[in-house]
């Protein structure tokens, strides 16, 4: 038995595991199914535009090309990539129950399991080196919260909400797959990012502007620009949003005469 047959039937054990011990969600989004055990973020609405509107619009780069899923979750937007076509997918997350899940989700939807790679990394640390200068398309929804459920403890417990915070800031995983994404494209190659103001958008927009003035990417631009409600989960994270603001002056969040908060949701080309 080779070492990557041992690793994939440790991910079979742990994804067994993880419905053995609690409640597994069954989603179907953009024509993938989907299995979710708890301890693994599920798809909302950012996830599932990216699936249902924005990942078709690509269909020429993906299909027959090497995709990057970067912090895949539930393995949505792998699953997604492998049914339009892709050569080959990389699932790629630092919460092995979502490497796991993924795994899972891929073969419920009868993609040839030989075309995944799974991933378990922090950030591109763990992506084997074969796949620098050879990515068409690197596609992720990457969190966006700062640390308060966690302190950054790769173990975060059974809390996919967790899972979701980045840094103290929340741009930890962002500003990753903006930095190193590039290096794992071929020439015209492209990532698709969603992002927010929550994230710090004038931070974000100076370093696409450095990277493509460096000769990093050769073009950047924001296909998706939306004002979203802050959904009321997230309530508990304006204090620190508030904080961040008034420390750098780089809105986040913003609210109504009638006190609803808002932010901007973005989604980004990068192309290389």
């Amino acid at each position: 038995m080779t070492e990557l047959q041992t690793v994939e039937q440790q991910y079979d054990q742990e994804y067994r595991r993880m419905m053995e011990e609690g409640e597994v969600r069954t989603m179907e989004v953009g024509g993938v199914t989907l299995q979710i055990p708890e301890g693994v973020w599920p798809p909302y609405v950012t996830g599932q535009q990216l699936a249902e509107e924005v990942m078709p619009t690509y269909a020429d780069v993906i299909q027959g090309g090497t995709v990057v899923d970067m912090g895949t979750g539930s393995g949505l937007l792998a699953v997604k990539a492998g049914l339009m076509g892709a050569r080959r997918v990389v699932a790629a997350d630092l919460n092995r129950r979502a490497v796991a899940t993924a795994r899972h989700n891929w073969r419920l939807n009868d993609l040839d399991p030989y075309t995944l790679d799974e991933v378990e990394t922090d950030g591109f640390n763990n992506v084997p080196d074969e796949y620098r200068n050879g990515v068409d398309f690197i596609i992720t929804n990457p969190p966006v919260q700062p640390f308060l459920r966690s302190n950054g403890d790769v173990d975060r417990s059974n809390d996919a909400y967790a899972w979701n915070e980045a840094d103290a800031g929340g741009r930890a995983v962002l500003d990753e797959i903006l930095m190193k994404g590039p290096d794992y494209l071929k020439t015209g190659g492209k990532i698709v990012t969603t992002t927010t103001t929550r994230h710090g958008h004038g931070t974000t927009q100076r370093m696409l502007d450095e990277m493509r003035d460096s000769g990093m990417i050769s073009d950047w631009q924001a296909i998706v620009d939306e004002t979203h409600e802050l959904a009321p989960f997230y309530d508990q994270y304006i204090p620190i949003w508030q904080q961040l603001q008034e420390q750098d002056g780089d809105t986040r969040i913003w609210q109504d005469e009638e006190g609803t908060w808002y932010h901007s949701f973005i989604i980004l080309e990068l192309t290389k």
